[in-house]
C-alpha cells in the first residue's frame, strides 16, 4: 500500500506508465507474438494497472477522509490498520514521530515493515499517539507469545517447524521468525502473535489457543461434513488439519478464478475424449488438465507428502480439483484427474460437495462406493478410448489365471489397440483389487510410463490461469507458498 506522499507521486508515474505501454502494445501486430504470449502479457500489463489504482484510489480515500471506520478482526489485521488510521488523520510520517520522540526514518521503518520489529508497548504507544480505540482480545497475554509455544502446538497438529515456515506464513513473517534477535524473544511477540493470528483464522481457532497450553481442540464441523475414501484405522482427528489446510487453498484459488466461465462437464466419455483430441490433438496429463480448466474447474496441485492424493470441493455450484500425488507416472497423474473431473460431474443438484482421497487407493468405502467405481471407470474409459472393461476382460481370459503373464498379455494388447500399456495396467490393478481383493500394483506400476515434473506442468497452468491480484495479501502469499 501507499503510505506517503512521495510513494503516492511515484504511483502515479508507474500507473500512468503501465497504461501508455499496454495502450502501445494493444495498437501493435507483431507477427511473432503467439495470441497465448499476447493475452498473457495483456493480463499481466492490465492486472499491474488495476492494482496500481486501487492503490491510488484508497489513499486518496483515506486522505479525503471517505473512509472514517477502520474494521481490525485479527491481530494480523492491526499494522495495516494503523498505517491507514494515521493517513486518515492526516498525520505524516513525520508528525507521528514527533509525538513519539523518535526519528522520522524509524517510523519509515516501522510502516515499511508492517510493524514487524516493534514491541506491544510501542504498538500501543502508537495506538494512544493516533487517538484510536482498539479491542482489548486482540492483545494475547505475553506471558504465552512465544516462538516455541507456536511450534510446539503446530507440531502437535501434524505442522513440523520448516512446513509452518515454508508454507502457512508469509515469508516476511517467516524470516523474521527464523532471525536471530538480539534483544531477545520479547522483540519478536508481535511477530509471534501475527503468524498466530494468520494461522488461527485458517484453523478457526484463537491465536490465544494456538498459543497456549491447552490442549487445541479444532473445530470438526467442516471436516465431518467430507466424504474421506480412507482406511478405517486412520484417525480422523490426525489428517484433519491437513484437510483444512488444503481446502483453505482450494478455495483460495476458486476465488481467483471466478471469472473462469463453466462449462457442462461431459457425461459420456466418447464425448469427453472426443473435445480434448479436438481441442489439443492428444490425451496426456497436460491436455487433460488444460481442459479441465477450459471446464472451469481450476486444478490446484500440491506436494506436500502423505494424507490423500486427490480432493474435489464445490462451494455454490463452482469446483475446485486438488492433485497431490508422489509417483512420477504420467499414467496415475492423468488417471487422478479424470476421477476428480468424474466427481465434479457427480450429483450436479448438489451446491457444495467435499470428498478426499487417502493415500489408501482401495479402503472398503471406496470399493464400495458407487461414486467412486464410476469415477474410476469413467477415467479409465476415457483413456483407453472406451475399450478399458473389454481389454481388462480379454487380458485375464487369455492370462488363463496365470497372474504373472498378465504383464505381457497386457503389454501386447495395449498395442494392438494402438493404446497406452500403463493405462491399461493401471484399470485392470483397480479391477483386480476391487473384484478379487488381488494387488497387483506392482507389476502394473512398471508398465507406466514416467517422466517429466508433472506437479510443476499443473503449476504452471495455475499461473497463467488464476487472477492472484485479486486476492488479499495474506491469501495470496499462502497460495503462491504452496506453489514453490
Amino acid at each position: 500500500m501507499i503510505k506517503n506522499e512521495q510513494q503516492y507521486k511515484l504511483t502515479k508515474a508507474q500507473a500512468n506508465k503501465f497504461a501508455a505501454a499496454a495502450a502501445e502494445f494493444a495498437s501493435t501486430q507483431a507477427a511473432d507474438v503467439s495470441p497465448l504470449r499476447r493475452k498473457l502479457y495483456e493480463d499481466a500489463m492490465r492486472s499491474q494497472h488495476t492494482e496500481l489504482n486501487q492503490q491510488l484510489e484508497e489513499y486518496d480515500a483515506l486522505k479525503q477522509g471517505r473512509i472514517r471506520t477502520l474494521q481490525v478482526d485479527s491481530f494480523e489485521d492491526l499494522p495495516i490498520a494503523l498505517i491507514k488510521a494515521r493517513i486518515a488523520s492526516g498525520m505524516t510520517q513525520k508528525d507521528l514521530a514527533d509525538i513519539l520522540v523518535m526519528k522520522e526514518q524509524q517510523v519509515q521503518r516501522y510502516e515499511d515493515t508492517e510493524y514487524a520489529g516493534a514491541s506491544f508497548t510501542r504498538l500501543k504507544e502508537v495506538i494512544q499517539a493516533l487517538g484510536i480505540s482498539v479491542r482489548e482480545e486482540l492483545f494475547v497475554s505475553e506471558g504465552v507469545i512465544s516462538r516455541s509455544n507456536l511450534f510446539s502446538n503446530l507440531a502437535r497438529l501434524g505442522f513440523k517447524k520448516d512446513f509452518v515456515l515454508q508454507k502457512l506464513v508469509p515469508r516476511k513473517i517467516a524470516a523474521y521468525l527464523t532471525s536471530p534477535i538480539v534483544e531477545g524473544e520479547a522483540a519478536i511477540r508481535q511477530v509471534v502473535l501475527q503468524a498466530a493470528s494468520i494461522i488461527s483464522k485458517m484453523l478457526s481457532v484463537e491465536p490465544a489457543e494456538l498459543l497456549g497450553n491447552q490442549q487445541l481442540v479444532l473445530d470438526m464441523s467442516a471436516v465431518h461434513q467430507t466424504r474421506f475414501k480412507k482406511a478405517s484405522n486412520v484417525s480422523l482427528q490426525k489428517i484433519a488439519p491437513y484437510t483444512i489446510y488444503a481446502q483453505m487453498l482450494a478455495l483460495t484459488l476458486l476465488d481467483a478464478c471466478r471469472h473462469l466461465e463453466r462449462r457442462p462437464i461431459p457425461e459420456s466419455t466418447a464425448e469427453f475424449r472426443e473435445q480434448i483430441l479436438q481441442l489439443y490433438g492428444e490425451l496426456t496429463f497436460e491436455t487433460g488438465l488444460r481442459y479441465a480448466w477450459y471446464l472451469g474447474i481450476p486444478v490446484l496441485p500440491l506436494n506436500d507428502t502423505s494424507h490423500f492424493h486427490g480432493a474435489c470441493w464445490r462451494v455454490d455450484g463452482a469446483n475446485v480439483i486438488v492433485l497431490k500425488q508422489k509417483t512420477e507416472s504420467s499414467t496415475r497423474w492423468l488417471f487422478d484427474l479424470l476421477h476428480e473431473v468424474r466427481h465434479a460431474a457427480q450429483n450436479p443438484e448438489q451446491e457444495s460437495l467435499a470428498i478426499i482421497e487417502s493415500d489408501d487407493d482401495f479402503t472398503r468405502e471406496m470399493i464400495s462406493s458407487k461414486d467412486e467405481v464410476d469415477a474410476n471407470v469413467f477415467a479409465g474409459q476415457v483413456m483407453l478410448d472406451d475399450r478399458a472393461n473389454e481389454l481388462s476382460v480379454q487380458a485375464i481370459r487369455e492370462a488363463n489365471g496365470q497372474i504373472e503373464l498378465l504383464k505381457s498379455k497386457v503389454q501386447k494388447l495395449a498395442d494392438a489397440a494402438s493404446l497406452d500399456a500403463g493405462a491399461l495396467a493401471n484399470y485392470l490393478a483397480f479391477r483386480l483389487m476391487a473384484e478379487k481383493k488381488l494387488n497387483w500394483w506392482g507389476a502394473a506400476t512398471n508398465l507406466q510410463s514416467a517422466g517429466g515434473n508433472h506437479w510443476e506442468v499443473a503449476r504452471d497452468v495455475v499461473l497463467q490461469h488464476a487472477r492472484f491480484d485479486e486476492l488479499p495479501e495474506v491469501e495470496r502469499e499462502l497460495l503462491m507458498n504452496a506453489l514453490h
